[in-house]
């Protein structure tokens, strides 16, 4: 698939459209040629998504637990990909997406821009009974720069942790749990100037860093009993937007 862009005539409607909004506006007016996504007081323009399954998602790769495409269970019409466990436990259930055209792979953000995450997720029963609100299949996106990772959110609205208040609150919001068909889940903010490392990999922990680029990710996990859980997690129609 190639990612979606919009033409020049679409992009003279959109300027025609956005002249009409009202003046409160934060800014200019969102859309893609497929959707329209709106956040708190503004719509905008994006002309690439680069969540795109499965051209934009590092499938199959050794070091994380089994994932592949699965044109048996599709959303819309639309493959998905399948997570698995796999026999080695301690692989983490979790795939990346990544700009190929890019020699580091790096997905390119900077202070300021506007990122909307979306994507449609769907799992097999819990094999342990697994019931509590963090757990199932998740999104998030890791913060980044030349240093190395930052720290991540998997959070609707991009908060992460912080030295004084551990980790947010509403981070069981970007989980589809056990047992529940497509649902869709979306991260809608905007990048901060420095966030702190939360200390996981790279910088040490309340190290304020200017991240340079993101590493979107889905994960199969739970917060309580961690990696252990033998169910089954897909998502698909990937979208990822950013906008300066």
């Amino acid at each position: 698939m190639k990612r979606i862009r919009i033409c020049y005539y679409a992009l003279i409607i959109i300027t025609l459209l956005v002249s009409l909004a009202s003046s409160n506006s934060v800014s200019s007016a969102a859309l893609t040629s497929s959707a329209t996504i709106s956040s708190t007081g503004s719509v905008y323009v994006s002309a690439t998504n680069w969540a795109d399954v499965p051209a934009d998602w590092r499938i199959g790769e050794t070091w994380c637990a089994p994932t592949y495409l699965d044109n048996s269970v599709l959303h819309n019409g639309h493959l998905s990909i399948r997570m698995e466990k796999g026999p080695d436990a301690t692989k983490s259930r979790e795939i990346l997406a990544a700009n190929f055209s890019d020699p580091g792979w790096a997905i390119k953000i900077k202070p300021g821009d506007h990122i909307v995450f979306k994507i449609w997720m769907k799992t097999s029963q819990s094999t342990i009974g697994d019931t509590t609100p963090y757990s199932g299949i998740r999104l998030g996106i890791d913060f980044a720069n030349s240093g190395g990772r930052i720290t991540g959110s998997n959070s609707p609205d991009g908060t992460v942790w912080t030295p004084s208040g551990g980790y947010p609150i509403n981070n069981f919001l970007n989980y589809v749990n056990w047992g529940h068909d497509w649902e869709l889940r979306t991260m809608d903010f905007i990048v901060q100037n420095q966030y702190p490392a939360d200390g996981i990999l790279g910088y040490p922990a309340g190290v304020l860093q200017t991240p340079d680029h993101i590493a979107p990710w889905i994960q199969v996990w739970s917060d309580s009993l961690g990696n252990v859980d033998n169910g089954i997690g897909w998502f698909a129609d990937a979208e990822l937007y950013i906008n300066p």
